[in-house]
């Protein structure tokens, strides 16, 4: 694991606060680290999140505070669940890119709340770990 820690988080989040574009990886998302940087830096626009780095309540915490997303990648293995669908679908209006790797079994009830309101999408991936 490559954790910056919480100096490094701080340092970024005091520092870098016109970024529009975070990609996380090894960070594990319940950690306050990405809280830190991403509460910070409110014009971000961007967010990618590797493979099973974010649990089900790290879901909510950054739908809340990312509401002016325009694109979010969630990597594979995340298992966001449909309450973690959910919220992005709640607070994250703004999202024209959405992309969801397999294993986050978002489940019928979740997709259906992306569909119904990030209706600003022009580009959405599911996938499925269905052969």
């Amino acid at each position: 694991e490559n954790s910056i820690g919480e100096a490094g988080a701080q340092a970024i989040a005091e520092h870098c606060r016109a970024l529009t574009s975070l990609s996380i990886g090894g960070w594990k998302v319940v950690a306050p680290e990405p809280t830190t940087v991403i509460d910070h830096c409110k014009k971000l626009t961007v967010l990618t999140i590797g493979a099973r780095e974010m649990k089900k309540d790290g879901t909510l915490m950054l739908a809340v505070l990312c509401k002016s997303l325009t694109s979010l990648s969630i990597g594979y293995g995340n298992n966001i669940g449909e309450g973690g669908a959910c919220a992005i679908a709640k607070h994250c209006k703004a999202l024209r890119s959405l992309t969801i790797g397999f294993v986050n079994n978002i489940g019928e009830l979740g997709a259906r709340a992306i569909a119904e309101n990030c209706t600003a999408l022009t580009s959405l991936s599911v996938e499925s770990g269905n052969n």
